[in-house]
């Protein structure tokens, strides 16, 4: 069986369980994951793919954030902000900074989803180079490392 008709045959079986294999949904799913599988060589990049779709649900981009995605502002010392990612942005001396760039999950509260914080050990925000692929990095914390 090739790689495509499994894929395929093992997501009509979980919507069926489901009961969204007889919705639009289902349809939907089942054809994304047909074109998916085309363009793809290999389950890496299938994965790739279909984490796109999660990012695009999140508002997240999907490609790098270049030059041509900043707009001058008139703020103090902001003189660029991301058109894609309003807590991107440039400051007057010509550095990047993401303010989402870290982000923490408390180890002793898993219904508590992140934090950005910006304290002087614990802080979101980090200097950033072009082109960029917002991706933050996560880092567990205890409620008593907040302080």
């Amino acid at each position: 069986m090739s790689r495509t008709k499994f894929i395929i045959e093992n997501a009509k079986q979980e919507l069926q369980r489901s009961n969204l294999d007889k919705t639009q949904f289902g349809e939907s799913v089942i054809d994304f994951l047909k074109s998916a599988c085309e363009i793809s060589n290999n389950q890496y990049t299938l994965c790739e793919l279909v984490s796109f779709v999660e990012r695009l649900a999140k508002c997240e981009p999907i490609t790098e954030i270049t030059e041509q995605d900043f707009e001058n502002v008139n703020l103090k010392k902001i003189v660029k902000k991301c058109t894609r990612l309003p807590y991107i942005y440039q400051t007057s001396d010509g550095k990047y900074w993401n303010d989402r760039a870290v982000k923490f999950l408390l180890v002793d509260d898993p219904c508590l989803k992140e934090l950005f914080l910006y304290q002087k050990n614990l802080n979101s925000k980090q200097e950033i180079f072009l082109p960029y692929y917002p991706c933050a990095e996560v880092k567990y914390i205890t409620i008593q490392d907040i302080g």
